[in-house]
């Protein structure tokens, strides 16, 4: 390798060390920005686990919601069967009661008949006919068919009241039923609306978290390729300068020898006068 080539290598490397400081301070620089990443990527996925535990709270909320819902409508239902079954027992009383109108009124004739007949037969000079149909047992039977009826008229009047008392509770709690039912819809519908959002919220979220990994990752690949570099110049092994091209006595002889002499590397505030030792000598070596 000639001199020239040497000196040029050596300029080479003089830039190099130049410029490795401007990639350290990038490195710095992209260390500093790495971190604040990996800063932004933990605090993102802490707003990601508590979105997460708040969507399971409202669904939870909102099973409960819906088993509060259900068991109340059973509820209504129960009660309007009820409802039902006292406005059947209170048609079937009213139709009872007129058949017994109906029948007194027969009853109450046919006494009244049997009556004639029996002042004709006490009639002097007149026999008693015999089959002459009387009413008098058949009154007997109506009327304990009637206290039979009139009992059971009470007990149903009782069931009846019974009744229209659980109607009228079962009125009034459906209308605090349907108020509940209403607001739960409601908080339902805003539960729904929140977790839509909170989805909408984390699928941005995670995005975004994916993109600043592939920008960690990135980073990850660069800092590995190119390294956190020292470099050290030793002149001895750089620059094989031929004895016949060596500058004799020269003012930044010394300051080169002493380089030299060191052999731990060149300091940045040297690299001016070492560019400038290189220029000469090439000059001289090229004038020779």
């Amino acid at each position: 390798m000639s001199a020239f080539e040497g000196l040029e290598q050596l300029k080479k490397k003089v830039q190099a060390m130049r410029t490795e400081p401007i990639r350290k301070n990038e490195l710095d620089r992209e260390k500093a920005k790495l971190k604040e990443e990996r800063q932004k990527s933990a605090a993102y996925q802490s707003d990601v686990d508590e979105l997460q535990r708040r969507l399971t709270k409202l669904e939870s909320d909102k099973a409960t919601a819906e088993d509060r819902l259900a068991t109340i409508e059973s509820r209504l239902a129960e009660e309007s069967a009820r409802a039902e079954t006292a406005e059947r027992l209170r048609l079937d009383t009213e139709k009872s009661g007129v058949e017994r109108e109906e029948r007194q009124e027969e009853l109450t004739k046919r006494l009244k008949d049997d009556a004639q007949a029996q002042s004709r037969r006490e009639r002097p000079g007149s026999r008693p006919r015999a089959g002459i149909p009387t009413a008098e047992f058949e009154a007997a039977d109506l009327e304990s068919e009637n206290s039979a009826s009139i009992q059971q008229l009470r007990s149903l009047e009782q069931q009846e009241r019974a009744a229209m008392e659980r109607e009228t509770n079962s009125t009034r709690r459906p209308i605090g039923s349907s108020r509940f039912l209403a607001e739960n819809r409601a908080t339902l519908q805003l539960a729904e609306k929140e977790c839509l959002k909170k989805n909408k919220e984390m699928d941005k979220i995670r995005n975004e978290i994916a993109r600043d990994q592939q920008l960690i990752d990135s980073l990850e690949k660069r800092k590995l390729r190119r390294g956190e570099r020292h470099v050290t110049v030793d002149l001895q092994q750089l620059v094989p300068v031929p004895r016949e091209v060596r500058p004799q006595p020269d003012p930044g002889a010394a300051a080169t020898g002493k380089l030299h002499s060191d052999g731990d590397g060149v300091r940045l505030a040297d690299l001016a006068l070492i560019e400038q030792d290189l220029d000469q000598a090439a000059g001289r070596g090229v004038t020779g």
